[in-house]
């Protein structure tokens, strides 16, 4: 058994997209609180698990999506990715919304 297995998670992270672009509707939002910080969560109409936004996130939405109106985005398909970001002194994946045309 994975350990990812054991504590799964109702959050998409990096891991979940197994090195493969995953194209989504956007099906609504929520915000949610995660530790003392509340962030907006996208919810899909393919899949369970949800996006937490950051703010990199969330600002390429709003460019793609010409709107920075939550409400607005849902019946979007979007397209998300994985890139090697820095976190402290290390580089890790990170889900990413992908620019270009979206599936």
């Amino acid at each position: 058994m994975k350990l990812s297995q054991a504590f799964p998670s109702k959050y998409l992270s990096a891991k979940d997209l197994n090195g493969e672009n995953l194209t989504l509707t956007i099906a609504g939002w929520e915000i949610a609180k995660l530790g003392d910080d509340k962030k907006p969560v996208l919810k899909f109409q393919e899949i369970e698990k949800r996006l937490v936004l950051n703010v990199t996130n969330g600002n390429l939405l709003e460019d793609l999506l010409q709107t920075d109106e939550l409400d607005e985005w849902v019946g979007a398909r979007i397209t998300l990715g994985v890139e090697k970001v820095q976190f402290g002194n290390k580089r890790v994946p990170a889900l990413r919304v992908q620019e270009g045309p979206q599936g």
